[in-house]
C-alpha cells in the first residue's frame, strides 16, 4: 500500500458516540437558522499549507455524519495530524500505514490505541476484526487497489462502514492550467500538464464513483451514500496553492513545521480567501468524491450505485451540533438501502442473509418497567437481608449477601435512569421462542452441571464427570453464535513454531528427570498418597484442601505405573511444556510474533518454572490454566467476538479446580474489569452480551466446585488462614512488640513484592537462594512493567494485575514469603512483560539505525524477530545453566529427614520384598509413617511389617527389641540421631550385617542393620 506523504497529508480517524470533535469557533463561519458547526478550517490552516488545509477541512466534516464504532481502522493514517484535528485528539482504534517516518510521529500522540506498520493488501488482523474503517485521500495513491479493497472487506465486520474520500475523474479535466492550454489550442501540452500534476500529487487513480462502486462490490461492500465535493473553483485554489506551498515545504524541511507564525493576524487573508470554498454547498460536478460503503457479504456482490445524495449545510450543522453538545447523544440510525443487494453472478448465497446484514435494528425497549423492577428487587433483597441479619447475627454472611444483591439492583437502577436504557448492552429482548430454543439449552447445561455435583456427593465419580462434561459442552454449544466461525485459525507457521517450542520445552524438562531433583519431597508423596486414595466425589477437596479434580493428573500415571517417582512426576513436564506453547500463541495473538516467541523462550528456560515442571506437585498446572483463562479473555476483549469469549469462559471455569488459581483468579478479574469499566466503559457495554455469555459458561464449568465450597466455606479459606498475617496473629504480635508499620514493610512486604527480582526464595520445595528470575530477565521484567504501565493496553493491564496481586495476595499477606510455589502462577505474566520490553528495545534500535543510515533498518528488518529471540536466549541461558549446574550440585529441596525418607522408601521398594519386619529408629525426630516412606514402600504397612522403635530405655535396652528366630528377617533403620543404639543392636543380634548409606545432607545418611535367621 502506498500513501501520500509530504505534499498531501493522509491522516484520519473516527470517534465513538461519546466523543465530541474539536470545536474552535470562528465568527465568520456563522450559518443562519441553525447552530454554528465546529470550524475545521481554522485548525487546519494553523498546521498545514493552505491548499491542503481547505481540502482537509471540507473532508473532516464527513466523518461525523455516520456511526463509526470501535474497533476502527484508519487505513493510511500518516502522522495522525488529520485525525487529531478532526476528532479532538480522542483515541481511535488502529492506525495503519506503510511508512515509518510518519508513523513515528503518530506514535508520539495519543490518537490511536495501536499504530501498525503494514501494507494495505496484507493486514495483520483477523477476519471481521473491525467494526468500521476510514481512509482519507489515500486510495488514489495505491497502484494495485483491488487487493487492498478486498483486504478491507476481509477485516471489516458485516454491517461495518467504510468511509473514503479521493479525487474523481473530473480532477484532471478541470485543472485551470490544462483548461487554459486547451483554449490556446495546445491540447498535447495540456495532457502533459495533467500527467505532471498527477505525478506531483502521486495519483494512481482519478476515477468516477461508478468505478469505485464496482471495486467495492468485489470486496463485498455496497455503496449506501455518496456525493461529489470540492467545486472547480476550489480545485483551482488548490492548484494555485501548490506553488504557494513551496515556502512552506522548505520551512517544514528545516524546522518540522509547515506554518512559522500560526496566528489569526498572519492567516487572516488566507482564511478570507479559502473560507468560501469551505462553506460552499455540495456541487453536482465536484472534483472529489466521498463514498460511504457498508459491508454486506464475505464475497463479491453485484455493483449498484444509488443516486448521489449530498450532505446539505443544514445536515452538517445539525450533526455537528449533536456531537458537540451531547456526550452520549445517539448516533444516527443506518437507513435501509434503497435497492436490493445481489451477489455477483458466479457466487452463491441467499438474498435473505444479505438483507439482514443492513436491516435497521428495532427500537430499544422502554426502560420504565425495568427501572421499577430494579427498585422492587432492591427492596425485596434488602428485606431478606435484614431478616437474615436479625435471625442470625453471629453468622451475618447470608444477610450481607442479600444486601449485596440490593446494591447491584440499585446500581442498575441508577445506570438506567442516567442513560435511559433498559439493560446494559441489550438493545432488544429475544422472543420467548428464541429464549426457549437457545438459552433453554444453556440452562439445561447448567442443570446437568448441578446433577454432576449431586452425583459426586453420591460418590459416583464416573457419572458425575460425564454429567459435568455434557453440561459444559451443551452450554458451550447453546451460547455459540450460529453464524460465527471457529475463532482459532493460526497459520501453519504459527502451529509449527508452537509445536517446536512445545517439544523443546518438554525435552529440556526431561533431562535427568529421575535424578534431578534428587529426592522426592514429603509434599509430593502426600499428594501421591492422596491421588491413590481419592474420594468418590471428584468435586470435593483432598489433602491440604487441594481440589480433587486436579489430583487426577497425578492419579492416572501412579495407578497405571505404580508408586514411583517417575510416575508421580510424569505429567508435570507436559504441563510445563504446554504452558510454553500457550504463552507463545497468546503472546503473538495479543502483541506480535516477536513478543510471543521471546516470552516462550524466557519461560522455557526459567529456572523456577523448570524446577516445578519436574516435581510431582499440582502447582505446575496453575500457570497453564490461569494463563489460558486470562489470556483468552484478553484476546476476546481485543477481537470482540463471542467465540473467543466462550473459550475464555471455559478456561476461566476450569481454574476452579486448581488451588492457587482458584483463590487468586477472582481478585485479578475484579481488578482488571474495574479498570476496564473506568477507562473503557463504552467497549465494555459493547461487549456486554459476550461478557455475560463467558461468565455464564464459566459458571456452568465451575458450578460443582462452587457448590462444594458453598456447603463447606471453612475449607475454602482454611489453608490460607493458616499462613495469613491476621489469622496467625503475626501482625498483631509484630505491632504489639512496637515494630511499627515501617518495620513490617521492611521485613514482610518489600521482600514479598521483590521476589521476582531481588528477594531469595524461601520455599522448602525449591529454596534456590536467589530471586525467581535471574539478573537479565529480572531487568527486562522491570522495563516491561514500565512499558505496560505507560501503554495501558487491555492486555498490559491484565498482566500488571496478575503479577501484582500474586505478589500481594500470595506473598505480602502470608507468612514464609516469598515462597516460589505461590508465585509460580504468575511466571508466564513475568515472561510476557519481559518479552514486551525486549521487543520494544529491538524495535527502537532498528528505528535508530534507520535514522543513521537510510535503508539500513529496512534491509535488516526481517531479522528483527531473530534479534529478539537471540536476546531472549542470551538472557535465559544463565537460568538453565544455574538449574542444571550450581543448583544440581547444591540443591535446596528438602532437608536431612526428607532425604532419609526418600532413600529409605527407595530401599523398601527396590531391595525388600515385604517378608521382612522393618524397625525404624527415628523417634523422636521422625517416624516410619513419613509420607515418602509409605508412598514408595508400598509393600510395608505401619503396624504390620513396619514399626517405629522408640528410644531404648537405659536400664534394659534390649528388653524392647523384637525376638529373633530361625525364620526371622529383621531390618533396623537408624537415622543419625539414633546411631548410638547400634551397640545395643549388635549386643542383641551379634551376627547382623551393617550397611552405611551416604547422602547429601548427612554422611552417612542412615544405617541399615540386617538380622536373618538368628535365635
Amino acid at each position: 500500500m502506498s500513501n501520500e506523504q509530504e505534499p498531501m497529508n493522509n491522516e484520519q480517524g473516527s470517534m465513538s458516540n461519546e466523543q465530541a470533535p474539536l470545536a474552535i469557533q470562528n465568527p465568520k463561519s456563522k450559518i443562519q437558522n441553525h447552530p454554528a458547526p465546529p470550524d475545521f478550517l481554522w485548525p487546519q490552516l494553523k498546521t498545514l499549507p493552505a491548499f491542503r488545509a481547505v481540502l482537509r477541512a471540507v473532508e473532516a466534516r464527513f466523518y461525523h455524519q455516520v456511526p463509526l464504532p470501535e474497533p476502527l481502522l484508519d487505513l493510511g493514517c500518516g502522522d495522525a495530524n488529520f485525525a487529531e484535528l478532526t476528532f479532538g485528539g480522542r483515541q481511535l482504534g488502529v492506525g495503519l500505514d506503510p511508512w515509518w517516518n510518519p508513523l513515528r510521529k503518530a506514535q508520539k500522540t495519543d490518537v490511536y490505541g495501536t499504530v501498525v506498520q503494514g501494507m494495505g493488501d496484507n493486514m495483520p488482523f483477523p477476519d471481521g476484526h473491525f467494526a468500521s474503517a476510514i481512509s482519507n485521500s489515500v486510495l488514489e495513491h495505491i497502484p494495485d487497489i483491488q487487493p487492498v479493497l478486498d483486504e478491507v472487506g476481509r477485516v471489516l465486520q458485516v454491517g461495518g462502514r467504510f468511509v473514503i474520500t479521493m479525487p474523481n475523474h473530473r480532477f484532471t479535466e478541470r485543472l485551470w492550467g490544462a483548461q487554459t492550454l486547451e483554449k490556446l489550442g495546445l491540447r498535447g501540452l495540456a495532457d502533459r500538464y495533467r500527467v505532471a500534476f498527477n505525478f506531483i500529487s502521486r495519483h494512481q487513480h482519478t476515477e468516477s464513483a461508478e468505478w469505485w462502486c464496482a471495486r467495492l462490490a468485489h470486496a463485498g461492500l455496497v455503496v449506501e451514500r455518496w456525493q461529489y465535493y470540492f467545486s472547480e473553483k476550489a480545485l483551482h485554489a488548490l492548484e494555485f496553492g501548490h506553488a504557494q506551498g513551496i515556502p512552506s515545504a522548505v520551512l517544514h524541511a528545516l524546522t518540522g513545521q509547515w506554518i512559522l507564525v500560526p496566528t489569526e493576524t498572519n492567516l487572516a487573508l488566507t482564511d478570507r480567501w479559502l473560507r468560501p470554498f469551505y462553506d460552499e454547498e455540495a456541487p453536482e460536478d465536484g472534483t472529489y468524491v466521498v463514498i460511504i460503503a457498508r459491508k454486506v457479504a464475505n464475497q463479491p456482490i453485484a455493483a449498484n450505485l444509488p443516486q448521489a445524495r449530498p450532505f446539505t449545510r443544514e445536515e452538517l450543522a445539525l450533526a455537528h451540533s449533536q456531537w458537540a453538545t451531547a456526550d452520549d447523544a445517539p448516533l444516527p440510525t443506518a437507513e435501509p438501502l434503497p435497492f436490493d443487494v445481489e451477489l455477483a453472478p458466479e457466487q452463491s448465497a441467499t438474498r435473505d442473509e444479505l438483507a439482514t446484514s443492513h436491516r435497521p435494528a428495532p427500537p430499544p425497549p422502554s426502560p420504565a418497567s425495568f427501572q421499577l423492577g430494579y427498585l422492587l428487587a432492591a427492596v425485596v433483597a434488602a428485606v431478606v437481608g435484614q431478616t437474615g441479619l436479625i435471625g442470625a447475627p453471629q453468622m451475618p454472611s447470608s444477610g450481607l449477601r442479600w444486601y449485596g444483591v440490593a446494591a447491584v439492583c440499585l446500581a442498575l437502577l441508577a445506570w438506567s435512569r442516567r442513560t435511559g436504557r433498559a439493560w446494559p448492552g441489550i438493545g432488544r429482548w429475544p422472543s420467548w421462542r428464541t429464549l426457549g430454543q437457545k438459552y433453554g439449552l444453556a440452562g439445561l447445561g447448567l442443570a446437568l452441571s448441578w446433577v454432576g455435583f449431586r452425583l459426586g456427593l453420591a460418590e459416583r465419580p464416573l457419572l458425575a464427570l460425564l454429567a459435568w462434561l455434557l453440561g459444559g459442552a451443551m452450554a458451550f454449544y447453546a451460547l455459540w453464535p450460529a453464524a460465527e466461525p471457529w475463532p482459532v485459525r493460526p497459520s501453519r507457521t504459527t502451529w509449527l513454531t508452537a509445536l517446536g517450542l512445545l517439544g523443546g520445552a518438554w525435552l529440556i524438562r526431561l533431562v535427568g528427570f529421575t535424578s534431578h531433583p534428587f529426592i522426592l519431597s514429603g509434599t509430593e508423596a502426600n499428594l501421591g498418597l492422596a491421588a491413590l486414595n481419592l474420594e468418590g466425589n471428584p468435586f470435593s477437596t483432598s489433602w491440604l484442601t487441594n481440589p480433587v479434580l486436579s489430583l487426577y493428573a497425578l492419579a492416572v500415571p501412579v495407578r497405571l505405573f505404580g508408586r514411583t517417582t517417575l510416575a508421580l512426576r510424569l505429567f508435570s513436564p507436559v504441563a510445563g511444556a504446554l504452558a510454553v506453547a500457550a504463552v507463545y500463541l497468546l503472546g503473538q495473538k495479543l502483541w506480535n510474533k516477536r513478543v510471543g516467541v521471546a516470552a516462550a523462550v524466557l519461560l522455557l528456560g526459567s529456572h523456577t518454572h523448570l524446577h516445578y515442571s519436574r516435581l510431582g506437585l499440582t502447582n505446575i498446572w496453575d500457570p497453564l490454566v490461569m494463563m489460558l483463562g486470562l489470556g483468552l479473555l484478553a484476546v476476546a476483549w481485543q477481537e470482540q467476538k463471542r467465540g473467543w469469549y466462550l473459550l475464555a469462559g471455559l478456561a476461566l471455569g476450569l481454574n476452579a479446580y486448581f488451588f492457587t488459581s482458584l483463590h487468586l483468579l477472582p481478585f485479578v478479574l475484579l481488578g482488571w474489569l474495574g479498570v476496564m469499566w473506568l477507562g473503557r466503559r463504552e467497549q465494555m457495554w459493547a461487549n456486554g452480551r459476550h461478557i455475560l455469555a463467558a461468565v455464564g459458561l464459566a459458571l456452568v464449568v465451575a458450578l460443582p466446585q462452587i457448590l462444594f465450597f458453598n456447603a463447606n466455606p471453612a475449607l475454602f479459606w482454611d489453608r490460607i488462614n493458616s499462613y495469613s498475617l491476621w489469622h496467625t496473629g503475626w501482625l498483631a504480635n509484630a505491632l504489639g512488640q512496637g515494630q511499627g508499620w515501617s518495620a513490617v514493610l521492611q521485613t514482610q512486604i518489600w521482600p514479598a513484592l521483590l521476589a521476582y527480582q531481588a528477594t531469595a526464595d524461601v520455599s522448602t520445595y525449591y529454596h534456590a537462594e536467589q530471586p525467581l528470575l535471574t539478573f537479565w530477565p529480572a531487568l527486562a521484567l522491570g522495563m516491561g512493567i514500565l512499558v505496560a504501565a505507560w501503554r495501558r493496553g487491555a492486555a498490559d493491564q491484565m498482566l500488571l494485575w496478575w503479577l501484582g496481586l500474586t505478589a500481594v495476595l500470595g506473598g505480602a499477606l502470608l507468612l514464609e514469603s516469598p515462597a516460589s510455589h505461590r508465585y509460580l502462577v504468575a511466571i508466564p505474566a513475568a515472561c510476557l512483560l519481559a518479552a514486551v520490553a525486549l521487543e520494544r528495545l529491538v524495535q527502537v534500535l532498528f528505528d535508530v539505525a534507520e535514522q543513521w543510515g537510510e535503508g539500513l533498518a529496512e534491509r535488516y528488518r526481517p531479522y528483527q524477530i531473530a534479534a529478539v529471540v537471540l536476546l531472549a536466549i542470551t538472557m535465559t541461558t544463565p537460568d538453565v545453566l544455574f538449574y542444571f549446574g550450581p543448583y544440581r550440585a547444591a540443591p535446596g529441596l528438602g532437608d536431612t529427614n526428607t532425604e532419609i525418607a526418600y532413600e529409605v522408601g527407595t530401599l523398601l521398594q527396590t531391595r525388600l520384598d515385604g517378608s521382612e519386619e522393618v524397625y525404624f529408629l527415628g523417634a523422636p525426630v521422625m517416624f516410619a509413617d513419613f509420607p515418602t516412606i509409605t508412598f514408595l514402600g508400598e509393600r510395608f504397612v505401619v503396624g504390620q511389617n513396619l514399626f517405629n522403635l522408640e528410644p531404648l530405655p537405659v536400664d534394659a535396652p534390649t528388653a524392647v527389641l523384637p525376638p529373633a528366630s530361625a525364620a526371622t528377617k529383621l531390618r533396623f533403620v537408624l537415622i543419625p540421631s539414633r546411631f548410638g543404639d547400634l551397640a545395643t543392636l549388635r549386643q542383641q543380634y551379634p551376627n547382623g550385617r551393617l550397611e552405611e548409606f551416604p547422602g547429601y545432607y548427612a554422611n552417612p545418611l542412615f544405617l541399615l542393620y540386617s538380622v536373618d535367621g538368628q535365635e
